[in-house]
């Protein structure tokens, strides 16, 4: 009788590094990653909302994590947790639901390696879906130089995210109303009319780790017409 010997697999390994091709000169984009393994694929929709009021974007990322080996008579191969390199200067990373967990592994300039751990192990062909949040703080010490978030003014580099390989991953940034939205680098090709706001996507992303896209925003100045009245020499 042949017995059955599980082996575990070293989790995907996502690093972002600096593109200059993919941004505007002084921009962090990510690039083409390297050491990730496909056999654990990760593929996710990104959601960018803009607040304002909060001087922060808030994002949400839903993750679709997926086993790809195949067993064999002697060996089960499994993986209990995996990296995801996001923005730099993010705040408060946290799962919701699923019962994963997440930690910064790492800070550099130009990213933060997140280290997912699993609510259980994943095995072949299986697969097990969360939703990652964070904040890209825009005002403050520990807000990055690309982000920010002002009364006026806002900027937001705005990033996919997926491991090595993986494809039809989808961001969207949403602004509240009353801004004026461009799309300063990148393609975000769809835009659409939301609660009086503005929503842009992506769409499904054939290179997610390649995509980048620099947004901004305005608030149009408003004015206050008044009657002032002043007294004139001689009148």
């Amino acid at each position: 009788m042949i017995r059955r010997l599980s082996m575990p697999l070293v989790a995907a390994l996502v690093l972002t590094v600096l593109a200059a091709l993919a941004a505007p000169a002084g921009l962090v984009a990510p690039a083409e990653v390297r050491g990730a393994a496909t056999d654990l694929t990760l593929v996710t929709d990104a959601t960018y909302t803009v607040r304002p009021d909060d001087g922060r974007v808030a994002v949400s990322v839903a993750v679709e994590a997926r086993n790809r080996t195949s067993e064999t008579r002697t060996r089960r191969y499994w993986f209990d947790h995996a990296f995801l390199a996001v923005q730099p200067g993010v705040a408060s990373p946290r799962i919701a639901g699923g019962g994963a967990r997440v930690r910064v592994a790492n800070r550099t300039s130009r990213a933060t390696l997140l280290r997912i751990d699993f609510a259980n192990r994943l095995f072949s062909g299986k697969s097990t879906s969360f939703r990652l949040l964070f904040d890209l703080p825009g005002t403050g010490r520990k807000a990055a130089p690309q982000v920010r978030v002002g009364e006026s003014l806002v900027t937001v580099p705005v990033w996919a995210f997926a491991s090595n390989g993986a494809r039809g991953s989808t961001v969207a940034v949403r602004f509240p109303e009353g801004w004026d939205v461009a799309v300063e680098s990148g393609e975000l090709p769809r835009r659409t009319r939301v609660d009086g706001g503005t929503l842009l996507s992506s769409g499904s992303i054939d290179a997610p780790l390649r995509f980048f896209a620099y947004v901004t925003a305005q608030r149009p100045p408003t004015y206050v017409d008044r009657e002032v009245g002043m007294r004139v020499a001689g009148a």
